[in-house]
């Protein structure tokens, strides 16, 4: 055993040094063909991503620099930059996005609206749905349609297992099967959805011959977000390589930017799955629908020490509730308690998860349940409890203020038993907002942000 596995380990180092060593050269090429990236499929968005998310040398600011020429384009062409092809849309979306600027303000415009039209979104055929999925999925931004678009995905599966542009073609075409696939991998946990994959890779795996090498980039790229190494199919799309970097689009033609950017990412995408990274189109970042929200650097840091979890899929969802036994365990990892069981309370079953931390926050002090030997755990916690909960941990290390006013305009809603731990949050400084709303259940990025202060107090 011991010798299959430095075997695999060898042979994936190995493969791993090559996909290195092609990025590199591949990299450089481009980098060097595309010095500022403009709004447009060649010689910009498809550069930047490669760029980006390979990790490849670039000049300072080129980034930025790319972030105001599309400002300039969007203040130009609005919120709609191709009324008949909205994948131009989601490809600036992409590349703004996973380049650090958010898709929702760009020169006064929200580039991710126009894809909650999904008539105009799949006026141009399937690639239009793909796309906007894509590239909504890769910020996580809110889209009440991102499920339609899902479900078109499925409903244009052909029996071969595959995808193909338009509604009147029948024959698979690889391009759209492999972007489809892309599309569909971060929904994987969808029964229907997991069936159309298997169908789908069946037919990538079974293909042998590439005749361009855009259809094999694919292929790559789409194989990689769905964790499966694509050894075969790197070999094949290595067969269109020109010596400088660059590649063909077919294998007796000449050098073509499009097809070295579509190298690129396939070259990127390979690198990143056998490095251990994300996939291609999603940021690396622990949560995508933090990426621009005021409480990453607390989430983050409190998610690295295991304080904090996401819901998965890289999302932490921000603005949901948080009940009290979720509470519990984060005061209780925050603070770094011993973990205990107690028979305080009637409804924490021993064998429940979250019985020792509610265990250890009774016993520090930090809980003392709804009364009746009632803790609660599954009811949400509002934002005076939380308070008065993170006021005793301030008491537990003596930095808890007594008494004081509480600096808030609804500060005569705040229930009397809660007032002196709320006042000792904003003594503290862990509550700042004007307004305390003390009865709104509380989100949690907020209770984020209370314990990252909490412990940085």
């Amino acid at each position: 055993m011991k010798k299959i596995s430095v075997r695999l380990i060898a042979a994936l180092l190995a493969a791993l040094l090559l996909c290195l060593a092609a990025l590199a050269d591949t990299g450089s090429f481009v980098a060097n063909a595309v010095p500022q990236p403009q709004v447009g499929s060649v010689g910009g968005e498809w550069a930047v991503i490669g760029l980006a998310q390979s990790g490849a040398a670039v000049p300072d600011g080129y980034f930025s620099a790319y972030h105001e020429t599309a400002d300039a384009y969007v203040k130009a062409h609005g919120a709609i930059l191709d009324s008949r092809k909205y994948t131009e849309n989601s490809r600036v979306i992409l590349a703004l996005t996973l380049t650090g600027k958010d898709a929702r303000s760009v020169s006064g415009f929200d580039l991710t609206a126009a894809l909650s039209d999904f008539k105009a979104t799949t006026k141009q055929g399937l690639n239009g749905a793909i796309w906007a999925l894509i590239a909504l999925d890769s910020g996580a931004y809110p889209c009440a349609i991102r499920q339609s678009y899902v479900d078109e995905i499925l409903r244009r599966q052909l029996p071969d297992g595959g995808w193909n542009l338009s509604k009147t073609q029948t024959v698979s075409d690889i391009d759209i099967t492999a972007m489809a696939l892309q599309a569909l991998a971060l929904y994987r946990k969808q029964a229907a959805v997991a069936a159309a994959i298997e169908k789908g890779v069946s037919l990538l795996q079974a293909q042998s011959v590439f005749t361009s090498s855009e259809s094999a980039a694919q292929t790559v790229v789409a194989l990689c977000t769905l964790g499966i190494d694509p050894e075969r199919q790197m070999q094949a799309l290595e067969g269109f390589a020109l010596p400088d970097g660059s590649y063909r689009h077919t294998m007796d033609g000449d050098r073509n930017q499009m097809a070295t950017e579509q190298a690129f990412l396939a070259l990127t995408a390979a690198a990143r799955l056998r490095g251990g990274k994300g996939a291609l189109y999603l940021p690396d970042a622990p949560f995508r629908d933090l990426l621009f929200h005021g409480d990453r650097i607390a989430v983050e840091a409190l998610a690295e020490k295991g304080v904090l979890n996401g819901r998965g899929d890289g999302i932490f969802d921000p603005n949901s509730t948080m009940t009290r036994a979720e509470f519990a365990a984060v005061m209780t990892r925050g603070l770094e308690l011993q973990q205990k069981i107690t028979d305080a309370f009637s409804d924490v079953a021993e064998g429940a998860w979250y019985a020792p931390f509610v265990g250890a926050a009774y016993e520090s002090g930090i809980i003392t349940g709804r009364g009746a030997g009632v803790f609660d755990p599954m009811g949400t916690i509002t934002r005076q409890e939380a308070a008065l909960m993170v006021s005793r941990a301030l008491s537990m290390r003596g930095k808890a203020s007594i008494g004081g006013a509480i600096p808030a305009a609804d500060a005569d809603q705040v229930a009397p038993w809660a007032k002196d731990g709320v006042a000792a949050c904003y003594a503290a400084g862990i509550l700042d907002k004007k307004t305390m709303a003390p009865n709104r259940a509380i989100l949690r990025c907020e209770v984020a942000r209370m314990v990252f202060r909490l412990l940085e107090n």
